[in-house]
């Protein structure tokens, strides 16, 4: 694999070990696997590269026959590796995918999208910042963080 590609495998698949932080401490996989929608997910600030995703996929999004309110669906664009700065180990278990082991990459706060297919979707942007990204509301969503903090990390 030539330099320049593995650095761009680098800034937007490898997690430095932060695994520890994100999936024992603040619990995010409980988080993520549950209540959390794409369009929740998009609204603290996470992007979408649409040219991670299959066309029966864009199809689905695009006739409204993939449910973009389900928490399903995130983890099955987390299974895509569509969703920048966020990886995430998908198993399956009786045929129901779950969440459990996110990370975090380069990519989440140093990658945007250029919005081409809808907002918060597109063509990704690799070294721009991710200006709507919004880590205290993603923090204040872990069921580790206690009201006192959580009231904290939403101010």
């Amino acid at each position: 694999m030539p330099l320049v590609a593995q650095r761009v495998e680098i800034f937007r698949f490898d997690t430095f070990g932060d695994e520890t932080q994100w999936t024992d401490t603040l619990r995010l996989h409980e988080v993520i696997s549950k209540p959390v929608s794409p369009v929740a997910a998009l609204a603290v600030g996470l992007k979408v590269d649409s040219e991670a995703l299959p066309a029966a996929v864009v199809q689905g999004i695009q006739n409204k026959s993939i449910d973009l309110t389900s928490p399903a669906t995130t983890i099955a664009l987390l299974k895509l590796n569509a969703v920048l700065g966020l990886k995430g180990t998908v198993e399956t278990t009786n045929g129901t995918d779950t969440l459990t082991w996110p990370r975090v990459t380069c990519a989440l706060c140093h990658s945007t999208v250029d919005d081409s297919f809808s907002k918060e979707t597109g063509k990704r942007l690799d070294g721009w910042p991710n200006r709507d990204l919004n880590l205290c509301a993603i923090v204040a969503l872990s069921p580790a963080v206690d009201e006192p903090k959580r009231v904290v990390y939403l101010s």
